[in-house]
């Protein structure tokens, strides 16, 4: 695997977009993983129909799917990437309550606010991502 440097080209987009098809179905066959299958995916379907592979909308989106979209985005957001630096937990926090309502289910965002928001759980949270350094 390389670690490309710059932005996607239009081609390579639409071949990153094929990865939910391409892990369902290595997944379809496994039995004790049926019930994955759906989630693994519609996760980038967005709430508004914009999203993809499908283009569901609203309940249509398998629940966790919706939830996965929500707690996948909010982890993309936090972590360093080769081509971006990671945002802050309170940065990333603020995309998603942003994106409410579009991109994701406003319940899933709520209820992912009501847990992340715990003290115990951003402390967790800090810990895990910025160790002893110095967090927002």
């Amino acid at each position: 695997m390389t670690k490309k440097k710059g932005s996607l080209t239009g081609k390579e987009y639409d071949l990153i977009k094929e990865h939910p098809r391409t892990a369902a179905a290595i997944l379809k066959p496994l039995k004790s993983l049926k019930n994955v299958v759906p989630i693994i995916l519609h996760h980038h379907e967005n709430y508004d129909g914009t999203g993809y592979p499908a283009h569901l909308k609203g309940n249509d989106i398998p629940l966790g799917a919706r939830i996965m979209g929500v707690v996948g985005a909010f982890e993309a957001m936090i972590t360093r990437k080769p081509y971006r630096r990671p945002l802050g937990i309170a940065a990333a926090i603020n995309e998603i309550t942003s994106h409410s309502g579009r991109q994701f289910d406003p319940v899933i965002v709520q209820a992912f606010l009501n847990v992340v928001k715990r003290k115990d759980i951003l402390k967790m949270l800090k810990k895990e991502i910025y160790g002893t350094r110095k967090t927002d």
